[in-house]
């Protein structure tokens, strides 16, 4: 029997936060006003995953995390590609000397984007260790301004929630942010056989008015040349 109308329970409201209210006005000028490019690579992951796990032989070391090799990943690729650490008001483009990395958390029903700061000049560590703290302190709400500000390039990972692949927002004046997905075993082709192997999906979403399609594809390739034979430069 269908129940009357009259006697429905009620739709529920709930207001927006000022956080979420103040995510969504910033998202929606900022797809309004940048045009999005949109890259993708596959990333096979084996001998990332092998280091990590021989670097956390040391049971007193602070453990390194896949995120914190990540993060030390693109640190070095920005390093060899100047196009994408920039800032760009509209007008004109300023080059950063110092390699800043934002990273997106969850912060109670919004997100957050602390930066690791000079992450070129710490190892992957270093970088894991202060992942940690910024994780803890930005659920806390205990951030600090000045840890919030600024940032060259970010880098939002969904993957711990099983998303494979997905597009972010690019956060001007930056012109450039690295979607990372979650790493999945997969069939792949290697000397002609056909083998498993641990493989992650990276998306680059960045400002075409500054970067064109070559440099985008020049800096996934470098990275994941450098996610894939990690061992000289993230061991």
């Amino acid at each position: 029997m269908t129940t009357p109308p009259s006697q429905k329970t009620p739709d529920s409201v709930t207001r927006l936060s000022p956080m979420r209210r103040a995510i969504a006005r910033r998202i929606q000028a900022h797809k309004q006003e940048i045009p999005h490019s949109r890259a993708h690579i596959d990333v096979e992951l084996d001998r990332l995953l092998t280091l990590r796990e021989e670097s956390n032989t040391h049971e007193w070391w602070e453990e390194v995390s896949v995120e914190g090799l990540i993060i030390k990943a693109v640190a070095n690729a920005l390093g060899r590609h100047p196009p994408l650490s920039v800032h760009f008001d509209g007008a004109a483009t300023r080059t950063l000397a110092s390699c800043d990395i934002s990273v997106t958390l969850a912060a109670g029903d919004g997100v957050l984007t602390p930066i690791v700061f000079d992450a070129a000049n710490k190892d992957a560590r270093a970088i894991s260790a202060e992942l940690r703290d910024l994780s803890a302190r930005a659920e806390a709400r205990e951030l600090k301004p000045s840890e919030l500000v600024g940032g060259t390039f970010t880098v939002t990972n969904l993957g711990m929630y099983g998303v494979q692949s997905f597009d972010a927002v690019i956060s001007p004046p930056q012109v450039a942010v690295l979607a990372v997905g979650a790493a999945t075993q997969q069939p792949v082709v290697a000397g002609g056989e056909i083998v498993c192997a641990t493989v992650m999906r990276l998306t680059l979403c960045s400002d075409q008015r500054v970067v064109n399609g070559v440099n985008a594809a020049r800096f996934l390739s470098d990275l994941r040349a450098i996610l894939e034979d990690p061992d000289a430069e993230l061991g």
